[in-house]
C-alpha cells in the first residue's frame, strides 16, 4: 500500500487527542471495523477517522511494565504488544522491503518496574532499524522513516486566543483593532493578525522538522483569520501541538511583563502587578474606543 498519500484532516487543536482514557477491556483486532468504501469520503466517514485516529493516540500515551524480550524476532514482539494494548499494528512489508529491513528481525527489550509510553516502547524497538511508527486512521503502521518523511498530513490550528492574547498584552500603540489596527469600516472580510507571523517563526524554529520556507523542502504554514494550516508529517504535528500547549499553559502562569527576580519583595511584585494590570487596562480601553468609532 502505498502511503505517500497527503491525509485532510480538520483538527482544531482546542480538541487534543489526549481526551480518551477509558480503562475498560481492549478491543481485539477482530473487533476493528473497516470504515466502507461508501462513507469513507463522507462527513461521516472523516468523523470516523479522526476518532479512530484520537483512540489510537490515547492508547498510544498509556503506560506499561512487566515487558521482557530477549532475541525475539521483532514481529512477535509487535504482535505481543498488540495484544497486551489492544492496538492493532501493522508493518508496511513494501517500504520494509525497498529498503532491505526485516520485520523478523531479532531484539532485546525490557521493561520492568517503572511504567512506560506504549508509544516510547515501539519507538525504542524500532529506531535503531531507521522505522517510525505512523497513525494511519486507527491503525499502527510501522514503516521507514524515509516513508514517514514523505507522508504529510494537512491539519488546522486555532490560534486565535494566542494571536489576540498576544495584541491585547503589547497594547500596540498603532492597532487601535486587536485584528490588524485598521477600523471595521476599512478592513477587508479576512483580516490579518499582527503577531501571527511571530508565531509561525516560533513553530519554525522549535520544529527539528524541514519546512519549504527554510529549506526549501518540507511542510508549509499558512494563516487565515486567526488558523493556522499545517502541512507536515505526523511527529512534525505532535510537536507543533505540544508546543502550542506549553504556549498557552505559559500565558497563564506568567504575565506579559513578569521578568522579576525570583527572590522579588512583596513591594516589587506589587510594583509589576500594578504595572501589567494597567497595560491591560489600557489594552481594553483602546479596544472600547476602536469599536466605539465603527459605524
Amino acid at each position: 500500500m502505498n502511503y505517500c498519500t497527503t491525509i485532510t484532516a480538520m483538527l482544531i487543536f482546542a480538541a487534543s487527542m489526549a481526551s480518551a482514557s477509558g480503562d475498560g477491556p481492549a478491543k481485539s483486532a477482530l473487533e476493528f471495523k473497516p470504515i466502507s468504501a461508501a462513507t469513507a469520503g463522507t462527513p461521516e466517514g472523516r468523523s470516523r477517522t479522526v476518532e479512530r485516529k484520537r483512540e489510537l493516540e490515547a492508547k498510544l500515551e498509556k503506560s506499561i511494565t512487566g515487558l521482557s524480550f530477549k532475541e525475539t524476532p521483532l514481529s512477535e514482539v509487535i504482535d505481543e504488544l498488540g495484544h497486551r494494548t489492544g492496538i492493532t499494528f501493522r508493518f508496511d512489508e513494501r517500504a520494509l522491503i525497498d529498503h532491505g529491513i526485516d520485520s523478523g528481525q531479532e531484539i532485546s527489550l525490557s521493561i520492568k518496574k517503572s511504567p512506560v509510553s506504549v508509544r516510547d516502547v515501539v519507538r525504542i524497538m524500532i529506531r535503531p532499524m531507521d522505522l517510525a511508527l505512523l497513525n494511519d486512521s486507527g491503525v499502527g503502521v510501522i514503516t521507514t522513516q524515509t516513508e514517514a518523511d514523505d507522508i504529510l498530513e494537512n491539519r488546522v490550528y486555532n490560534v486565535r486566543d494566542l494571536i489576540e492574547d498576544a495584541v491585547m498584552r503589547r497594547g500596540l500603540d498603532n492597532s487601535p483593532s486587536p485584528y490588524g489596527g485598521i477600523s471595521k469600516s476599512e478592513e477587508p472580510q479576512c483580516v490579518e493578525f499582527p503577531p501571527t507571523e511571530d508565531l509561525i517563526r516560533v513553530i519554525y524554529a522549535a520544529s527539528g522538522h524541514p519546512w519549504i520556507e527554510i529549506d526549501g523542502v518540507g511542510g508549509t504554514i499558512k494563516h487565515f483569520d486567526g488558523l493556522l494550516i499545517i502541512s507536515q508529517t505526523e511527529a512534525c504535528h505532535r510537536e507543533i501541538a505540544d508546543l502550542l500547549e506549553q504556549l498557552r499553559g505559559a500565558g497563564k502562569l506568567l504575565k506579559w511583563s513578569d521578568g522579576i527576580p525570583k527572590q522579588a519583595t512583596a513591594e516589587e511584585r506589587a510594583a509589576h502587578e500594578k504595572y501589567n494590570a494597567e497595560i491591560e487596562e489600557r489594552a481594553k480601553q483602546k479596544s472600547s474606543d476602536a469599536n466605539s468609532n465603527d459605524p
